[in-house]
């Protein structure tokens, strides 16, 4: 059981990080094809997007890399969503998109987590009871 969640956490990780790198690039073909192009700011936070979702990806291979990609993810998707939520019409299909991957994230952090915990205790890092 323990073996199958850690699995669905990687399996997590790898899903949102591949979605997240690749969403920039829909975002800049779509303003390609449009009328004007985009502007540097804009282009600068597609590229940092990209890059949260190849931290992603990276951190399945190294595990020391996965607090602090699972970390900037959840602040990157839950800035979007704080910026987007109070707009007239958030049921937009990236407004969804983005909480869905959030809920992802929060599930993989919270399986990451427990996993940590009990490889401290078994280590000795934690008490297996509190003294009183």
């Amino acid at each position: 059981m323990h073996d199958f969640s850690h699995r669905v956490a990687l399996a997590t990780l790898l899903l949102v990080g591949l979605v997240t790198a690749l969403s920039p690039l829909s975002v800049s073909a779509t303003a390609a094809a449009g009328a004007g192009s985009l502007e540097p700011a804009v282009l600068q936070g597609q590229l940092l997007v990209a890059l949260v979702g190849l931290g992603l990806v990276l951190a399945l291979f190294m595990p020391q890399l996965r607090v602090a990609a699972v970390g900037a993810a959840i602040v990157s998707k839950a800035g979007f969503l704080a910026i987007t939520a109070p707009q007239a019409a958030p049921a937009g299909a990236g407004f969804w998109l983005e909480a869905a991957q959030l809920l992802l994230l929060l599930a993989a952090a919270g399986i990451l987590a427990g996993e940590a915990r009990q490889d401290a205790r078994w280590e000795g890092v934690l008490p297996l009871r509190q003294e009183g």
